[in-house]
């Protein structure tokens, strides 16, 4: 769950693939941000995104890297989200797996 963040789609395509018996845990785990994992097709849509904004793949960058939750203009917070990842607006935070940032 860490992995993917609770997104609702990633998590139905690691049971699916598991139900069926494609890949178990450990191979999901292990392969999961690579060439031959399930998420590859989600991955390169990702990696499209940012390479199509700029600002957004600035933003991105500095959320990813920082250490600390970082300011972020809002207009970017939000369309960093509707790109790539979870916005959570009660906290003004962005939320990018285990990394945060703070919007003004």
């Amino acid at each position: 769950m860490d992995l993917i963040g609770g997104h609702p789609d990633l998590l139905q395509q690691a049971f699916s693939a598991m139900s069926h018996g494609n890949i178990n845990l450990e191979q999901l785990l292990k392969l999961a941000s690579t060439e031959e994992g399930i998420y590859r097709s989600h991955l390169h849509q990702q990696l499209w995104n940012l390479q199509q904004h700029s600002q957004l793949k600035a933003a991105h960058k500095q959320v990813v890297t920082a250490k600390d939750a970082i300011p972020l203009n809002t207009e970017v917070g939000f369309k960093l989200h509707q790109k790539i990842c979870e916005w959570r607006p009660q906290a003004t935070a962005l939320s990018l797996g285990r990394k945060r940032a703070s919007t003004n």
